[in-house]
């Protein structure tokens, strides 16, 4: 190579190629799992309406100054039920109990759930043998028919309910997170780290709980739409959020059910956003899964 063409070459820039930007990959994401975009976007709406419900509806949810059983009109966009409160009101103030209820419980269910699984699979013996016998007896009722007995034991403020819901879901997460760490404490890195003599609790939470994490968020996604079906259950069944507190559950219970053949926009329209909040969780959930799940995401 003469001294020209290496001059050249040492003045031409290496051009170097760069990866995708993460807003490439959110769009190549969200190509590739459409539904979970239109469950994300019907949980972002909801959040909207719960944070800016006093801006979005247009009475007091409580209020019975109005003519009851009136259809859906101009001045009152869903009707208003049998006594005289306006519906949408209702509807908007009630995506408040059951998001807050619903994030919290499944918050301190994936939490304790996550610690009950690490304990559980990472000593195994006598501890794994104690603690999942506790989880068999707790799975043994339906998730709806144990937190029936803890209200009914415990009461049913907002703030016991999303400890009673909470707790409830502890047994499904605990299971399903002690399978997760029985694999994952037999990896190479678990033992290094045990073999130079790295503390049980660094282990725990340094090194295997940041790798099945993203476990926890598929599965914290997807209770969050059971935890918010189970709250409205029990409000409808006269357990779960007291009054006057506006819930869409108990907006399909009592006196209504009487009023729904002549009026059936008080059982539509609350249990629409029932439906849509639990589809919405649903679908990001089964999103979530297939995008941080390797083996779904190769296939």
């Amino acid at each position: 190579m003469s001294a020209n063409e290496q001059a050249v070459a040492v003045a031409t820039p290496v051009v170097t190629r760069r990866g995708p930007s993460r807003l490439q990959k959110l769009a190549r994401i969200a190509r590739k799992q459409p539904m979970g975009v239109f469950g994300a976007i019907i949980i972002v709406l909801l959040v909207l309406m719960a944070l800016f419900a006093p801006v979005i509806a247009p009475y007091d949810p409580t209020s019975i100054e109005f003519s009851s059983i009136e259809s859906p009109s101009a001045s009152h966009l869903f009707g208003t039920d049998d006594k005289g409160r306006d519906i949408f009101s209702r509807v908007v103030y009630g995506s408040r109990a059951s998001l807050q209820v619903g994030i919290i419980a499944t918050l301190i269910g994936v939490a304790g759930g996550a610690l009950v699984g690490l304990v559980s699979g990472y000593f195994g013996g006598v501890v794994d043998m104690i603690i999942q016998r506790v989880m068999d007896a707790m799975l043994a009722f339906p998730f709806i028919i144990l937190a029936l007995i803890m209200v009914a034991v415990f009461g049913n403020s907002m703030a016991k309910l999303m400890i009673v819901l909470g707790v409830a879901i502890i047994p499904s997460v605990g299971r399903l997170m002690r399978g997760v760490v029985l694999s994952e404490k037999e990896l190479l890195y678990v033992q290094a780290a045990q073999s130079v003599g790295v503390s049980t609790p660094r282990i725990l939470f340094r090194h295997i709980l940041p790798n099945v994490a993203s476990s926890l968020i598929v599965i914290g996604t997807s209770l969050l739409g059971t935890a918010i079906l189970v709250e409205a259950s029990l409000s409808f069944l006269g357990m779960g959020t007291p009054p006057p507190t506006p819930t869409w559950g108990a907006d399909l219970s009592g006196n209504a059910r009487v009023y729904f053949q002549h009026a059936p926009w008080m059982a539509i329209f609350p249990g629409l956003a029932l439906s849509l909040a639990v589809l919405g969780f649903n679908l990001l959930g089964d999103a979530l899964r297939d995008v941080l799940d390797p083996r779904l995401r190769n296939r």
